[in-house]
């Protein structure tokens, strides 16, 4: 865990394009700060692995992201280097890390406040001094107002972070779609963040895509506008009120069709077009794992709503973010086929543990105590699945369980994929 921020973030707001042709994202992030003081915070640290800065403005002051922000890290870029002759997995797992940790404290860039937002900050700061008579003390913490930092930004055909695992060129006739994935460095890998497990806040998530896709964020969704004349593209506004991290933060794009749950409040189930069916069958059950995580935690759904979105070629069985799960297409299957139902009720309900435990509850340091969250929303699993499918599967699942434990190889660190921009099949 690096030093902590002189500064507390309240608010980020996405509003990005999604062009899944192009496999571009493009638009701006407004991340909403606090200074804490105004002799300690003068600048803002943004965590950014992948794309490039067009603009960026501070309070409406324009920054010069070529000269005036300040880079300490590299990209994403290439993990080993061309002349590098290493080809191993573990090599990888070494770089990626060290690639990973390098940039953890200070973040990528430092976007340094102009004189004129420090005036402000100043006269801000005069006025709390004056109304509290003229004394110095911690109640003027957080006393020099709000800075809005707006990054602008464009993504073109990332190799980690957010996959488009389609080529229209080498498959025209497959459905395109986007997923984005859930590691811990995850989000500066697709969009400007300030990337701090501490650093909770509310979410706006605006996402632009062509009339014929569906877009699944965290959050409640408010409403679908078109954003053009010819009503080619539309914007889909979400909003997630209840605090969460940059890293709980996920995007699902597609010619997706949607099931609202007939027994789940505020609960909405997504698949790719024509398996419709098989989404009806897969998800009839997870009103039961609903019902014990809400009775054993007395708690309803921690982020007021709850998406599935089922996707091809996904690199894990679910990945899990605020009030969203992206699980695997393979999990699908018709009332004709009974030998999947008990694994992939199961899948679903261990996706859904991490909304209370992982997401709603989180750690400090995930890299220290990461086994916390992740344990406790495998022992809550347990209880459930003894709950709904019975003794006999538990204890098997047990079994399973303690199997792993004893293999050497089953927990060794899980690097996300990068594909090349000319990858066999992801194009």
């Amino acid at each position: 865990m690096g030093p902590a921020l002189k500064f507390l973030v309240t608010h980020q707001k996405l509003a990005l394009d999604v062009n899944l042709w192009s496999k571009t994202i493009a638009g701006y992030v407004e991340i909403t700060v606090i200074p804490k003081s105004l002799e300690e915070c003068t600048s803002v640290n943004v965590h950014m692995l992948q794309g490039r800065l067009r603009r960026v403005l501070v309070n409406g002051v324009e920054v010069d992201p070529e000269t005036e922000v300040l880079r300490h890290a590299p990209g994403l870029g290439s993990i080993v280097e061309a002349d590098d002759e290493r080809r191993e997995l573990e090599v990888f797992e070494e770089l990626y890390a060290k690639r990973m940790n390098s940039r953890r404290a200070t973040g990528n860039y430092t976007i340094a406040f102009p004189a004129a937002v420090r005036a402000a900050m100043q006269r801000q700061h005069v006025r709390c001094v004056e109304a509290q008579g003229g004394g110095e003390d911690e109640s003027l913490d957080y006393a020099c107002g709000e800075v809005k930092v707006v990054l602008e930004y464009v993504l073109e055909r990332p190799v980690a972070g957010a996959y488009f695992p389609v080529s229209r060129e080498k498959f025209p006739d497959r459905p395109l779609f986007m997923f984005t994935e859930s590691n811990v460095n995850s989000p500066a890998l697709w969009f400007p963040c300030v990337d701090d497990p501490l650093q909770r806040c509310r979410w706006t998530v605006n996402i632009s895509v062509d009339t014929g896709f569906t877009v699944v964020a965290p959050g409640a969704l408010r409403k679908i506008a078109f954003t053009d004349a010819s009503g080619k593209r539309k914007t889909y506004f979400h909003r997630l009120d209840v605090p969460a991290a940059a890293r709980d933060i996920g995007l699902a794009v597609g010619a997706f069709e949607a099931l609202a749950d007939p027994n789940m409040p505020h609960t909405t189930h997504f698949c790719l077009l024509g398996r419709r069916a098989e989404l009806e069958h897969t998800v009839s059950a997870l009103d039961r794992a609903y019902a014990f995580f809400e009775t054993y935690t007395d708690t309803p759904l921690p982020f007021g709503c709850y998406k599935q979105v089922f996707v091809p070629e996904a690199y894990a069985p679910s990945l899990t973010y605020a009030s969203l799960a992206v699980l695997s297409d393979e999990l699908l299957h018709s009332r004709h086929v009974i030998d999947p139902t008990l694994d992939v009720r199961a899948e679903q309900a261990r996706a859904l543990s991490r909304q209370w435990f992982g997401h709603f509850l989180s750690p400090r340091n995930d890299d220290e105590d990461g086994w916390l969250s992740r344990g406790l929303a495998g022992y809550t699993f347990g209880l459930c699945l003894r709950k709904t499918q019975g003794v006999t599967e538990y204890k098997y699942w047990l079994r399973e369980e303690n199997a792993r434990v004893c293999d050497p190889n089953a927990y060794e660190q899980r690097v996300p994929l990068v594909r090349s921009a000319g990858g066999t099949g992801a194009g």
